[in-house]
């Protein structure tokens, strides 16, 4: 048996590959991984790998176009027994062709809201679903905006997280509170905000880990202020993660609540916070926030007084009850993951 699976992105940006990847090896499942190489940089993977070249200088849609053509040509000259498609974007552009080529022998991967609001492209995104053997989508609240069907949930959590850890939350002793960005660098307006506000508070401070998406105007923005409680750090390897988070003490996932995007995604940064025992910095009214319960802390940059609550909160946090609850809600999180294997495994070997 053969599998393709389809990413849209260069392969550090799609760790949603993993749980696909390591299924077909632990089923012994011939399968190569097709992405599209935005960057021009050469990654290196344990598994096979197709890229398909993003012209620099090209518009965007015609670089989609070019995607589709050059995925559709390799999908017909390989025998290909099933394809999973990562992400609804390339799901779109591929639908008519999988429908009619794979039908009931593909599966599509959702993990974020995109242009669903955009009535062609609904119509579009829900010919692609209704063709396809399982639909995949990592929030129960993309629900909200997916054209009505059956989903099974796969978590963002990485698998190292089945193993306990002996992480335990205790408030920092120093009196200073460390909030860590860990991940790609965007939301980028309300880093800065927080950035000022921390500026004027000596009580916190403010690291950056990863690289910053587009213009680098946080980063920079950083580097101008030359101070030691506010620092970007640049990339980090996947391995040097947990490193990072055990010298840290709040987790930033304060995306805003403007679009569904954030209102009904659960980033990694949930499962971080549980597994390490870090409390988030969120923003209201968000999945994120509901999630994470009183674990989390709502930033409101109109209160003036929003670090002073925020220092209250975090030394008032019992860390027997959040190891409790984070230990119970990773529990639900990879009996979830199970049931998804479980269904992965009928609907691909099935096939």
């Amino acid at each position: 048996m053969r599998v393709a699976i389809i990413a849209f992105n260069d392969l550090k940006k799609c760790p949603y590959i993993n749980p696909y990847a390591s299924f077909c090896k632990e089923n012994g499942i011939d399968f190569d991984v097709i992405y599209f190489n935005r960057s021009g940089t050469v990654e290196s993977a344990d598994y096979p790998t197709v890229p398909i070249e993003w012209k620099s200088g090209r518009k965007k849609w015609l670089n989609f176009l070019s995607f589709r053509s050059l995925v559709i040509k390799h999908l017909k000259a390989v025998a290909y027994d099933f394809v999973i498609v990562l992400t609804t974007m390339p799901a779109v552009l591929l639908g008519g062709f999988l429908k009619k080529r794979f039908k009931g022998r593909y599966l599509v991967d959702i993990r974020d809201y995109t242009y669903e609001k955009v009535l062609p492209y609904f119509w579009l995104e829900k010919r692609a679903l209704s063709g396809s053997a399982m639909n995949v989508i990592s929030s129960p609240g993309f629900k909200n905006f997916l054209p009505a069907g059956e989903y099974t949930l796969c978590h963002n959590a990485s698998a190292s997280y089945r193993i306990p850890a002996e992480y335990s939350f205790t408030p920092n002793p120093s009196g200073r509170i460390r909030i860590g960005y860990v991940g790609t660098i965007a939301y980028k307006s309300n880093c800065k905000r927080l950035i000022d506000l921390v500026l004027k508070d000596e009580r916190f401070d403010f690291y950056f880990y990863g690289d910053e998406s587009g213009t680098k105007e946080v980063t920079e923005y950083v580097a101008s202020l030359s101070s030691d409680r506010i620092k970007a750090f640049g990339a980090y390897t996947p391995a040097e993660k947990v490193g990072i988070m055990e010298n840290i003490d709040i987790l930033f996932n304060v995306y805003g609540n403007s679009s569904q995007l954030v209102i009904t995604a659960l980033s990694n940064k949930l499962y971080d916070s549980f597994y390490m025992k870090l409390p988030l910095l969120t923003s209201p009214k968000t999945a994120m926030s509901e999630e994470a319960s009183v674990y989390s802390f709502d930033v409101d940059f109109d209160d003036k007084d929003i670090l002073e609550k925020l220092y209250s909160w975090y030394y008032s946090i019992d860390g027997e009850s959040f190891g409790k609850y984070g230990d119970d809600y990773l529990d639900k999180v990879f009996k979830d993951q199970d049931d998804f294997y479980k269904k992965l495994k009928a609907t691909i070997l099935g096939n």
